[in-house]
């Protein structure tokens, strides 16, 4: 997927990453550590000592770095390492412990799985309360079949419990951004937008009646058509509450090479399908 060069990834949920704690998890291929540092924020590391291989794992988090359990050298959070004596390490300049973009959403960890930095996700209205639990769900899928099934107003609608009509508008599709609109049934102060920031991070919310949204990442396991679907929701009008269930449920009968037959003129599929240079 070629959009998916560049993706925010959801790695994990931000109650996840603790103080003090090296948390592991494996984003496009790569083996990563996630952590806090002195100020509270997740940093996102390579899992492996770049100086011999090591596996940090087992190291500690300290006021300015990662501390191997094996050697003892300390990485700082700029990648540079000093030795266990206090010597800065400067016969190797190439060595360093890489860092990769990460941020922070709605309680999820983001992870940069690119070269180049994504832009920065648009921050969705805060809820006082989520209405569901933020839940994870492994299933037997491709990410693709969770971005084509908000795209399609047919299984959209089922996702969401109310009526999305017609064809969606298209707002914005720039390299990084996918943006459709769908009326609702009867409804015409009503609508619902579904955003993409990149294949592997979606967003649903919804104006008027039904106010209220959902965040939704999509994170492949390395194994084949598997991932793990993050989501958490708020609002009114339509059943956010029961839209996870209900997505995981659907996109698990879809599989990569499986085409579906749906109208063109009742599907965003086209769309989708043209943003990320499939059709």
């Amino acid at each position: 997927m070629r959009r998916s060069a560049s993706n925010w990834i959801a790695a994990a949920w931000s109650d996840d990453v603790v103080a003090g704690a090296l948390v592991p998890t494996r984003v496009e291929g790569m083996d990563l550590l996630l952590y806090r540092d002195a100020d509270g924020h997740v940093r996102a590391a390579d899992r492996r000592c770049p100086r011999r291989g090591y596996p940090l794992t087992d190291g500690s988090v300290e006021p300015t770095g990662i501390r191997s359990s094996v050697d003892g050298w300390l990485w700082s959070f700029d990648g540079s390492a000093t030795e266990p004596s206090g010597v800065v390490h400067r016969s190797e300049p190439g060595l360093v412990l890489r860092h990769h973009a990460v941020t922070e959403v709605h309680g999820l960890v983001l992870v940069c799985g690119g070269e180049r930095v994504p832009p920065d996700v648009p921050r969705l209205p805060s809820p006082e309360a989520w209405i569901s639990r933020p839940t994870t769900r492994a299933v037997a899928s491709h990410p693709l079949a969770v971005l084509e099934s908000l795209a399609d107003p047919c299984t959209l609608s089922y996702v969401l419990g109310v009526g999305v009509t017609g064809e969606p508008r298209v707002p914005v599709a720039t390299d990084d951004v996918l943006h459709l609109q769908f009326a609702v049934d009867r409804r015409p102060e009503c609508t619902v937008d579904v955003r993409a920031f990149g294949t592997l991070l979606m967003s649903v919310s919804a104006t008027g009646h039904n106010s209220g949204g959902a965040l939704i990442g999509t994170t492949p396991t390395g194994a084949d058509e598997s991932l793990e679907l993050r989501t958490c929701a708020w609002g009114g009008g339509a059943d956010w509450a029961g839209m996870a269930g209900r997505l995981a449920e659907v996109v698990a009968a879809v599989r990569r090479d499986q085409e579906r037959v749906v109208p063109a003129r009742r599907s965003g599929l086209a769309v989708v399908r043209t943003w990320i240079g499939r059709a």
